[in-house]
């Protein structure tokens, strides 16, 4: 048995992926994005350094990484509606024990709820949701959830830090607990219908065939879909939680700095928009492989304007031109490691192969925040960005190999 949502009609799938994203944008906005903007309210205030701020997404993932397999066979049974609620529920209550933190042990205790919460609300359930609720439009569905949710850190940076400056970075983590509840959860609540049990033969849950790959060719792309997904998340998790601090290192403005990393995200949407209109016309291996070139230029950028540029008007241009780059780069990536599964290996099962995934994945991304704070504390922004240039190196080898693999197969 499988299952597969009742019927839903053509007119709501476009208000299902803007709701649902709309839970994107703020889940991963007030959660993983948060850090960016109040580490140093936060540091000041606990007397904690940056690495165990950052430690806290390092939590965040490590929790999500080891409860992920058995959260997705749990979503694949049961479906994603009671999962998603939950996970709510479980965001909202690490935000507030954020807010009430007085030192490191209350601070990095909240993450770890946090951490639970995000394989049920923000990744493997909202994917899931996609396709147990339209599996006939799962492709599409799933690159429009992706199109929208990479606007979370260009809306939530910028109103985090006016809030910050209203408030007080404590009742912002109020503000954004109420409002998973009184957002995020009813949206949810009403989008997210329980599915029901059909036959696998039924023709009303169509599964996607997995392409000509052997099952041999399955597990080498299995390892190389890792491989690549992890070392540029391993990049893209870290990494730019610290660009708003490199920014301000290199003598930008602090209102500057805030605006150039926020403005990836509309890059990325951008970026989505194009993949968007591609799907189905180029494969999306083959998208992403080209993405994937785009990062190690980034980086260079990026080494160019702080590393040798001088604050002005010079220095800004160059990394405005890094940050859109990045923004395009990254958000082909990060569809990919939600479309790419789906495209491979099938519909069937596909909560359950999401979570053996952010097993392995988000064990490398865990590792990013805390990883990356390290470098730039110990030596500083340069080496960091060289580690960012190094990753994407070996993710742009890797996604290469896979389109090799994929795309040369079924031309074969």
């Amino acid at each position: 048995m499988t299952l597969a949502a009742p019927a839903r009609s053509a007119r709501s799938f476009p208000l299902f992926i803007l709701g649902l994203a709309t839970t994107q944008i703020l889940g991963w906005g007030t959660t993983l994005y948060l850090p960016s903007i109040l580490d140093r309210q936060i540091s000041a205030d606990l007397g904690i350094g940056r690495n165990v701020i950052y430690g806290g997404i390092t939590v965040m993932l490590f929790i999500a990484a080891l409860v992920g397999p058995r959260f997705g066979r749990w979503i694949d049974e049961g479906g994603a509606r009671h999962p998603m609620l939950i996970g709510k529920l479980l965001l909202a209550a690490g935000l507030v024990g954020i807010g009430l933190s007085t030192g490191p042990v209350g601070y990095l205790a909240a993450w770890v709820l946090i951490g639970i919460g995000t394989p049920l609300s923000l990744s493997i359930g909202s994917l899931a949701s996609v396709t147990q609720s339209f599996p006939e439009r799962g492709r599409r569905g799933l690159r429009a959830l992706m199109l929208f949710g990479g606007l979370s850190n260009g809306f939530v940076w910028p109103l985090t830090g006016w809030l910050e400056t209203e408030i007080g970075w404590r009742n912002v983590c109020f503000v954004y607990a109420a409002v998973q509840v009184l957002v995020c959860l009813p949206l949810a609540h009403v989008l997210i219908r329980a599915p029901v049990a059909l036959d696998d033969a039924d023709a009303s849950a169509p599964k996607v065939a997995s392409g000509q790959l052997s099952e041999a060719q399955r597990r080498q792309g299995f390892w190389l879909l890792i491989l690549a997904a992890g070392f540029s998340g391993l990049v893209s998790w870290g990494l730019p939680l610290f660009f708003v601090a490199m920014f301000l290192q290199g003598g930008m403005e602090t209102g500057m700095a805030i605006f150039l990393a926020s403005v990836t995200a509309y890059f990325t949407f951008l970026a989505r928009i194009i993949d968007f209109a591609l799907a189905g016309k180029v494969p999306g291996v083959r998208i992403v492989a080209g993405a994937s070139l785009m990062s190690p230029v980034v980086f260079v950028l990026m080494l160019l304007a702080l590393g040798t540029l001088p604050p002005g008007l010079a220095q800004t241009a160059l990394l405005a031109l890094a940050m859109g780059l990045y923004g395009m780069a990254t958000g082909l990536i990060a569809t990919s490691r939600a479309t790419l599964p789906f495209e491979l290996f099938g519909s069937g099962g596909f909560a359950s192969m999401l979570g053996k995934l952010s097993f392995f994945l988000n064990m490398l991304f865990a590792a990013s925040p805390l990883l990356f704070a390290v470098i730039y504390d110990g030596l500083g922004k340069e080496a960091a960005i060289l580690g960012g240039l190094a990753g994407s190196l070996v993710a742009a080898i890797a996604y290469l190999r896979l389109d090799r693999l994929v795309v040369g197969t079924k031309a074969a």
